[in-house]
């Protein structure tokens, strides 16, 4: 089997309701827990979940340890600067609700360089966690910390998805260090070819960007959100002189985008690199009301790439 295969799961089914505080909270705590993220330096952003206009309820930077620490949470861009001491086991959280982060995170600005990375730095490893909560949209990452960062990505989102908004996919790009020169090439992988789309910039399936950024600084992309099922930034590629992060997001999907249900949700993951991706992987089927199943997107490192699926029918 050649090279390497990700896979990447999507809910097909997502509650209507933004879910509330003390689920969120043990999920994270979970999710936390479980992953294998540790690290001391953490670059993060917020991609926009939904719209401006939606009710706000939260953003929040969840961080944990095994072993009593200081972590710095900062941002230049927006002037903030906070330490706080890390009990073991315990999350501690950086929220607007407690005014330590601001809703001015969110990645409104797209192909242009903007200073909203948050840098997470701890004396100790720790683990980070990212969530992003409006009214009806609630989605969070796993945080890689730059030690775990590569220089080759693949994004992977859905369909853009055009409604009562203009919903995309898209992608952003952070730099941990100062000269760090981006080229992406935009990829319609729904497609593969010109004239089903664009991005909010006019960019088009086939079209490079080359971009510097320097540290703490993300750049964004994703489709203008005026097509349904049509247009999918997935399978574009991002290539870096540096190691880069990336999340990968979608405004507010519906999946499948065909569904006659009426619910759909903000999607967000920070993908690793392709240096990082497997070639088996093993997935849990999501608890549903309804049984309505799993969705899988798999995206090849290079050509020629064959690969099996195997199921068990319960």
């Amino acid at each position: 089997m050649k090279n390497l295969i990700l896979i990447f799961t999507l809910a097909t089914f997502i509650t209507l309701q933004a879910k509330n505080d003390i689920v969120v909270r043990q999920n994270v705590t979970d999710t936390i827990k479980h992953g294998d993220n540790e690290g001391r330096d953490f670059v993060v952003a917020f991609p926009y979940n939904d719209s401006k206009d939606l009710e706000k309820k939260v953003l929040t930077i969840y961080v944990i340890s095994q072993v009593e620490t200081i972590v710095t949470v900062y941002s230049d861009a927006l002037r903030r600067y906070i330490t706080s001491k890390v009990t073991p086991g315990e999350i501690t959280e950086f929220s607007t609700k407690n005014e330590l982060i601001a809703w001015a995170s969110e990645v409104y600005s797209f192909e242009k360089p903007i200073d909203l990375g948050i840098r997470i730095i701890a004396k100790d490893p720790v683990k980070v966690y990212v969530l992003s909560s409006k009214l009806q949209t609630t989605e969070g990452y796993m945080a890689i910390p730059i030690r775990k960062w590569g220089t080759e990505y693949i994004h992977n989102s859905y369909y853009d998805f055009n409604e009562e908004e203009n919903w995309g996919g898209g992608f952003v790009v952070l730099a941990n260090e100062d000269d760090t020169k981006i080229n992406i090439k935009l990829k319609d992988g729904a497609n593969n070819e010109v004239g089903f789309g664009q991005t909010t910039g006019k960019r088009k399936h086939g079209d490079e960007i080359t971009v510097t950024l320097n540290h703490d600084q993300v750049y964004a992309v994703q489709g203008n959100g005026a097509t349904s099922g049509v247009f999918d930034l997935s399978g574009s590629s991002i290539s870096a002189n540096k190691p880069i992060g990336v999340i990968s997001y979608h405004n507010r999907a519906k999946i499948p985008v065909t569904t006659s249900f009426l619910e759909k949700d903000f999607l967000v993951e920070m993908i690793p690199p392709i240096s990082a991706w497997g070639k088996e992987y093993f997935t849990l089927e999501y608890p549903r009301y309804e049984d309505k199943g799993d969705y899988y997107r798999v995206i090849a490192g290079e050509d020629n790439v064959t690969f099996n699926v195997v199921s068990y029918d319960k």
